[in-house]
């Protein structure tokens, strides 16, 4: 009997290079595309130069799009690959967005959780920001 697999999304913010599962990405938009909600910064980094977006579905069914430099690919993984973020990491990141590490070509990437990303970062974009009192 073979081994189950996932199917990942990779792509690149800046320099760096991420993974999500394909199922959370409706589709590959563009960065200027109307009509989304665009997150062109996050816990990942900004991207260099807005060319793609990965849109997903939001809580309220809207599309939303997270900013990046390149779609990489789709590739099938055995299902030992993944694996949960250590809970120590889990608890230094703050965000609940990395939600493991998947091995690709022999290389721990960090596997994204694309709509909570999302979701975390127009909640802090939505956040009054604290008046600061200048020092006397």
């Amino acid at each position: 009997m073979s081994e189950p697999t996932s199917e990942i999304l990779t792509f690149q913010v800046g320099t760096r290079i991420y993974a999500t599962e394909v199922y959370d990405v409706r589709r590959i938009g563009h960065g200027t595309e109307a009509g989304l909600t665009h997150v062109s910064r996050s816990c990942l980094g900004q991207p260099l130069a807005s060319g793609r977006g990965l849109v997903v579905t939001g809580t309220d069914e809207m599309e939303q799009a997270l900013d990046v430099d390149r779609v990489l690919g789709i590739q099938s993984v055995p299902g030992s690959s993944i694996q949960p973020l250590p809970a120590f990491a889990a608890q230094c990141l703050g965000s609940a967005a990395v939600v493991g590490l998947v091995v690709l070509d022999e290389s721990p990437t960090p596997l994204i959780d694309i709509p909570t990303l999302i979701r975390e970062q127009l909640e802090i974009s939505a956040a009054p920001r604290e008046k600061r009192i200048p020092d006397a």
